[in-house]
C-alpha cells in the first residue's frame, strides 16, 4: 500500500503500470526494481479467468451426493490443510454460516466397479461430514481403476485405507508444528469431559459483548477448546 521509497510512486500507479511476462505469472515494472518487488504478489488476471473456467467445467459435469455415501481413500489425515489452515477453522465458518459448503472447491471422487464413490480430497470430506452437510456437488474424476491418484491414496503403503473407507483419523497438523499443531488437533477432538463434538461446540459458543472471547458456560473444557475462535 505504501509509496515506493525509491521513486515515490503510489500503489495505484504501480498497479496501473505493471505488466506480465507471456506464459508466466511474474509481474514486471521495468523502470523501478523497488516497485517491481512491491507487486511480485500480484497474479495475472488471465490466471484468475483460467481458474473460473476450470470451476465452470467442473460444475458442468458435477453430480449431487450425500457426503456420508462417499468413502475415504486414506485412514488418516492432518488437522490442517496444505495451506496450514486448520480444518477446525473451516468447520467453524460453515457451522456459523460464515461460508457455505458450496463455497469450497468441489470434492473430487472416483467410482469403483462396485458403484461406490471414493474421495480424492479426504480432509474436505471429513469437514463436510462433521458439519452434518447432507448434500454437495462433487466432480467425477473418472473410473478408479484408471486414476493414478486413487491408487496411490487407496493402496499406498504408508497411509492407504484399511477401514474400507469408513473412517478418517485426524492427526496433528505437522505443517503448523509445535503448539499450533497440537492446538489444531485438539480443536477437532470431542471434549474429554462432556464428549461434545467440535461442530456442536461451534454451534453453542457465544461471545461477550464488546469482546472477541468465545465462551461456553456449561463446560470449562469445551470453553478452552474454542478459545481460538474469533467473532465472525
Amino acid at each position: 500500500m505504501m509509496p515506493c521509497s525509491e521513486c515515490s510512486r503510489t500503489a495505484a500507479t504501480r498497479f496501473g503500470l505493471l505488466k506480465f511476462i507471456k506464459g508466466s505469472k511474474k509481474t514486471i515494472l521495468d523502470d523501478c526494481e523497488t516497485c517491481e518487488r512491491l507487486v511480485n504478489w500480484c497474479n495475472s488476471v488471465s490466471g484468475c479467468k483460467a481458474k473460473c473456467a476450470t470451476r465452470k467445467r467442473a460444475l458442468a459435469s458435477a453430480i449431487r451426493v450425500n457426503p456420508a455415501d462417499v468413502h475415504f481413500t486414506q485412514d488418516a489425515g492432518f488437522s490442517t490443510f496444505s495451506d496450514k489452515r486448520w480444518l477446525a477453522q473451516t468447520m467453524y465458518e460453515i457451522v456459523r454460516k460464515k461460508i457455505e459448503p458450496r463455497d469450497l472447491p468441489l470434492l473430487r471422487v472416483c467410482r469403483t466397479s462396485d458403484g461406490r464413490l471414493w474421495s480424492l480430497d479426504n480432509r474436505r470430506l471429513y469437514v463436510l461430514r462433521e458439519c452434518g452437510v447432507r448434500s454437495i456437488l462433487v466432480e467425477p474424476a473418472g473410473d478408479a481403476s484408471a486414476c493414478l491418484e486413487f491408487g496411490t491414496k487407496r493402496h499406498g503403503s504408508q497411509n492407504g485405507s484399511t477401514s474400507d473407507g469408513r473412517v478418517l483419523v485426524i492427526k496433528e497438523g505437522l505443517q503448523c508444528g509445535g503448539k499450533k499443531g497440537k492446538a489444531s488437533l485438539a480443536a477437532m477432538m470431542p471434549c474429554s469431559k462432556c464428549s461434545r463434538t467440535a461442530a456442536t461446540r461451534f454451534r453453542l459458543l457465544k461471545f461477550v459483548k464488546g469482546s472477541k472471547k468465545a465462551i461456553l458456560d456449561d463446560c470449562e473444557t469445551c470453553e478452552r477448546l474454542v478459545n481460538w475462535c474469533k467473532k465472525l
